[in-house]
């Protein structure tokens, strides 16, 4: 269970930072809210949240993998399921941390630029 909980944490400080970077490159509040709805929705489908991820086409199955959705989906069936090797949760583990530290610096360079804004 705590491995569970752990991954959503990272899953969520994922997209939390995501946010956080929209919401300091976005001019408006409601191009922040577009902006958010058209990623999160369109990555959810190349990651096979809503479909399963064999019958997507080649092309989205690739995309998808480098996804952060993907790889929280991956971690969250490698923890609950009872096949072989369900245990391997290492690799989906050291992927989303390094998702957040690559959300964490594309958020810190929006910052910059909005402290920069903001002085004018």
């Amino acid at each position: 269970m705590l491995v569970i909980e752990n991954l959503s944490k990272a899953y969520k400080n994922i997209r939390a930072l995501e946010r956080v970077a929209i919401a300091l490159l976005a001019k408006t509040e409601n191009t922040g809210l577009v902006m958010t709805n058209i990623i999160a929705l369109s990555t959810a489908v190349a990651c096979g949240l809503w479909i399963p991820f064999e019958q997507l086409p080649e092309y989205l199955q690739t995309i998808g993998v480098l996804l952060p959705q993907y790889w929280a989906h991956q971690g969250l069936v490698n923890t609950v399921s009872t096949l072989p090797g369900g245990e391997d949760i290492i690799s989906v583990t050291l992927i989303l941390l390094g998702y957040t530290v690559l959300g964490f610096i594309v958020s810190l360079g929006g910052y910059n630029k909005y402290i920069n804004m903001a002085r004018s």
